[in-house]
C-alpha cells in the first residue's frame, strides 16, 4: 500500500555539509562525540521540512514543555540526553524555538540554514555548474506585499523577468489567451487550500507555471504541486513556522524535483 507520506515518494533530499568547515568548526570543540552526532541526525530531519525539527509537547501534566520520548526513540537517542542536548544548541545558537499552542508541539529552527543548503537551492551556482535559467526561477517570480516573509526576502532583488535562455521575459498580459487546462488545474489547486491559506495570486503563480514548463519539461507539476499541499494539509503550520513563504517553498519544492529528473539522464 502506497505511503501517505509525500516525503517518502519524492525523491532523496539531501544537505551540505563542508568537510572543512565540519572538521574545523566550533561544532567540535562545544559538543562531545554523542552530541555532534545528534546534530547530523537534526540536520537531516531539518532537511526533509526546511530546517525546522517538529517536537510535539506534553499536554498534562507538563503542559507546554517539549516531548523528547518519540523523537529519541526515532533517532536511537536517550531521551535525557536528547534533551539536555537540544538545550546545549539553544545556548549555543545553534537552535530557536516557538511554540505552537493549537498545534501542540515546539518548532525548532536550525539557524543558519542556508549554510547546510546545496548552492543549487540558493541560486549560487558556481560558474562551472550553472546551468541557464535555475538561479532566475525564484527570481522571475514576484511575490504579493500583503506576505511580509516572502516580501523580506524579496527585498532589494529586482530581477523579475530577467533571461533565462537569453531573451527577456514579457509579462503575460491578461485576456491574451486563456490559460491551458493543466494550468487551470494548477491554479484550482492552489485555491483548494483551506485552513491556513495559499496567498493565491494569479499572475504569479501564473509565472510559476510558465517557468517550470518551459524550462522543466519532465517535472509533472501537478502531481507535485499535489505532494506538497498534502504535505501542508499534514503540516500546515509549516505554512506559518517557516522563514519562507508558500509560494517559495512551493518554487523550492518544484526545484528539488528538477534537480533529481535532472540526475536521472
Amino acid at each position: 500500500m502506497e505511503s501517505k507520506n509525500p516525503t517518502l515518494r519524492r525523491k532523496p533530499t539531501y544537505f551540505k555539509v563542508a568537510a572543512e568547515r565540519w572538521l574545523t568548526s566550533s561544532t567540535r570543540g562545544e559538543c562531545n562525540p554523542t552530541e555532534r552526532a545528534l546534530w547530523i541526525d537534526l540536520l537531516a530531519l531539518g532537511a526533509l521540512y526546511g530546517g525546522i525539527v517538529e517536537v510535539p509537547a506534553f499536554k498534562v501534566p507538563g503542559a507546554g514543555k517539549p516531548n523528547f520520548k518519540i523523537l529519541a526513540q526515532q533517532l536511537g537517542f536517550d531521551e535525557k540526553l536528547v534533551e539536555t542536548t537540544f538545550q546545549l544548541f539553544e545556548t549555543y545558537g545553534k537552535l530557536s524555538k516557538t511554540y505552537d499552542k493549537k498545534e501542540v508541539k515546539f518548532y525548532y529552527r536550525i539557524l543558519k540554514w542556508e549554510e547546510y543548503q546545496s548552492p543549487f537551492l540558493w541560486g549560487k551556482l558556481r560558474k562551472p555548474r550553472k546551468k541557464a535559467g535555475e538561479d532566475d526561477v525564484r527570481n522571475n517570480v514576484s511575490s504579493p506585499v500583503s506576505n511580509p516573509d516572502i516580501g523580506e526576502e524579496r527585498r532589494g532583488k529586482e530581477r523579475i523577468g530577467k533571461d533565462i535562455r537569453g531573451d527577456k521575459i514579457r509579462e503575460e498580459k491578461s485576456g491574451e489567451s486563456p490559460p491551458s487546462p493543466q494550468k487551470t488545474e494548477f491554479f484550482k489547486l492552489l485555491q483548494s487550500l483551506s485552513g491556513p491559506s495559499y496567498p493565491f495570486q494569479e499572475k504569479e503563480d501564473g509565472q510559476v507555471f510558465d517557468l517550470f514548463s518551459s524550462k522543466y519539461p519532465k517535472v509533472n507539476i501537478i502531481e507535485q504541486t499535489e505532494k506538497k499541499i498534502e504535505y501542508w494539509r499534514d503540516h500546515p503550520s509549516a505554512l506559518r513556522a517557516h522563514k519562507k513563504g508558500p509560494r517559495t517553498q512551493l518554487v523550492d519544492w518544484l526545484l528539488h524535483e528538477a534537480e533529481y529528473q535532472d540526475g536521472q539522464k
